[in-house]
């Protein structure tokens, strides 16, 4: 990505749908930001209108969750695209994933393809496992042998609290 775009304090300031739109787009050419905004454009329309997709905007950060089928209608995969603070980033993802635990999700996964994350990423699931929602992160690889993380989350568990 070319330069990060500057964090807005959801507190203060809630961007409106297209300010954050314009971020997802500069953010979604990975790291040479080689996808022309037209593409990227396109290829979250085409994502978000695909029936196992939702969107949910909390704060400045908006989580894209794919959701499985059949067998797997209960698990999920989910990426974020964000430009809130750490502090709210960090707010927004619990909140996020005790929604996903209330609408009967019980397994997600979700993929940091920026190692710089992984502090945050551990503050997460920290939280998590306190809340007794058993939660790891993981070392992985993606598409053109970028370096990331994954990170688990068992929302089914008995002993989870929604918060």
């Amino acid at each position: 990505m070319q330069g990060n775009p500057k964090a807005i304090d959801s507190n203060k300031e809630l961007l409106e749908d297209s300010a954050l739109l314009t971020v997802i787009l500069s953010q979604s050419g990975g790291a040479d930001n080689d996808v022309p905004p037209q593409v990227a454009l396109a290829g979250l329309a085409k994502e978000l209108s695909l029936p196992n997709v939702e969107s949910e905007r909390i704060g400045n950060t908006m989580f894209v969750t794919t959701k499985g089928t059949g067998a797997n209608k209960n698990k999920a995969v989910t990426r974020l695209i964000n430009i809130d603070t750490k502090k709210n980033l960090i707010a927004n993802s619990i909140k996020f994933l005790q929604q996903a635990q209330r609408k009967g999700i019980t397994h997600l996964a979700v993929d940091l393809r920026m190692a710089k994350a992984l502090p945050l990423a551990k503050q997460v699931v920290d939280k998590m496992n306190a809340l007794k929602v058993p939660s790891a992160v993981y070392p992985a690889k993606f598409k053109n042998s970028e370096d990331g993380y994954r990170l688990y989350f068992m929302l089914n568990s008995s002993n989870a609290t929604s918060g």
